[in-house]
Parts: structure tokens; sequence; C-alpha cells
């Protein structure tokens, strides 16, 4: 998944930064890509508990238990490790499809 240009646009403004890996030969996967953006903005935030950019839209804080919803639906995993000073790893398996 590339990011689309509107989500890259708000990656740069919201951390200083954000790395992308993709292994090579990544097959398909089943997945919605809306659904996958929407865990990756997510993630951006991680650092703020509650944070929401959607609190008069109702926005609630609680992008990584819908992130971890999104993941998990179609039989995937998402595991973070996080290191004091170093920033996050976000790790995101998907099952070919």
């Amino acid at each position: 998944m590339i990011p689309s240009l509107s989500i890259r646009h708000f990656i740069r403004n919201a951390t200083d930064y954000f790395v992308l890996e993709l292994g090579e030969m990544i097959p398909k996967v089943r997945a919605d890509s809306i659904r996958l953006e929407q865990v990756v903005l997510n993630l951006v935030r991680i650092t703020d508990p509650f944070f929401t950019t959607r609190r008069e839209a109702g926005g609630t804080g609680l992008g990584l238990s819908i992130s971890k919803r999104i993941i998990k639906n179609p039989g995937g995993t998402i595991f973070f490790n996080s290191r004091v000073g170093k920033g996050t790893t976000v790790t995101v398996n998907l099952p070919e499809g």
C-alpha cells in the first residue's frame, strides 16, 4: 500500500519521522485500502492517548482499538515495539489473498 497524497500530507505535518518499509515481492492481501489508510493515520498519533483531530465530529481517541479490529478482521496481526527516546515500530501482517 502506497499512502495517498492526502495521507502523506497529514503524516508530514503530524510527525518528524515516519518510515513505511515494505518487503520485496509483496503479495496482494485481503483488506480494504481505505481502512488501511485509517490504520496508518491512527498510528501516527500513537504517542498521544485520547488525541483526536475530530473531537467536534465525535472522535474519541480510540483509533488504536479500531485499528486492531481493522487488521484482525481479515485475519491479520498488529504488533508494537516501543523504546523510550527512540520511537515505536509497528508491524502489521495481513494474510495473502
